[in-house]
């Protein structure tokens, strides 16, 4: 057995890395993605949890990030209230500041925080996650498309038809608008 100094890591391998490193082992296996790519490319975690307190994210501090950041939308505890019980401006900053968002309805589905946490980290831009219960992704599919028409959105849902057309929203039945996306 090994038992190695926190204080020696540290020197050797950088407070970030050993840091990033161990809480990756404690980390939910959704989230260790996000830790990786924390450490590997400077990015920012954003975490808006849903409680009764009013939180308010500090739209300068955003302007003034020179890396990525992945922001979590936490509307998913024991109960979902939907996009009308969140900050509009935050939203709104967060949004205009994420070039992909995705929103997940499911169980936490590691490969979508996996895929957004390496678009924000390898094009230093932000990305969005919003965890949402079954009856308010709607909800927020029309917020984020109210604010962003046309930003990648993916969506892990359990009702597929229901939610396609906030993946490609320009897309119609009529065969002509189809042909141009193919």
């Amino acid at each position: 057995m090994i038992d190695l100094d926190i204080d020696i890591v540290n020197r050797l391998l950088g407070s970030d890395f050993a840091y990033y490193t161990i809480l990756s082992k404690l980390a939910p296996p959704h989230i260790k993605s996000v830790l990786t790519a924390m450490r590997d490319y400077g990015i920012h975690f954003i975490i808006t949890p849903q409680n009764k307190i009013e939180i308010t994210l500090e739209l300068d501090a955003l302007e003034v990030m020179d890396t990525g950041f992945v922001a979590v939308i936490s509307d998913d505890t024991s109960f979902s209230l939907g996009p009308n019980h969140f900050d509009h401006e935050m939203l709104k900053g967060l949004v205009e500041k994420s070039s992909h968002a995705a929103i997940i309805s499911t169980d936490a589905s590691a490969d979508i925080y996996d895929m957004l946490s390496s678009i924000a980290g390898t094009r230093q831009t932000g990305t969005l996650i919003v965890e949402t219960m079954p009856e308010h992704e709607m909800q927020w599919a029309d917020r984020i498309r109210s604010l962003s028409p046309y930003m990648p959105l993916f969506i892990s849902t359990l009702h597929p038809k229901r939610m396609a057309k906030y993946v490609w929203p320009d897309m119609r039945d009529d065969a002509s608008v189809a042909r141009k996306h193919s």
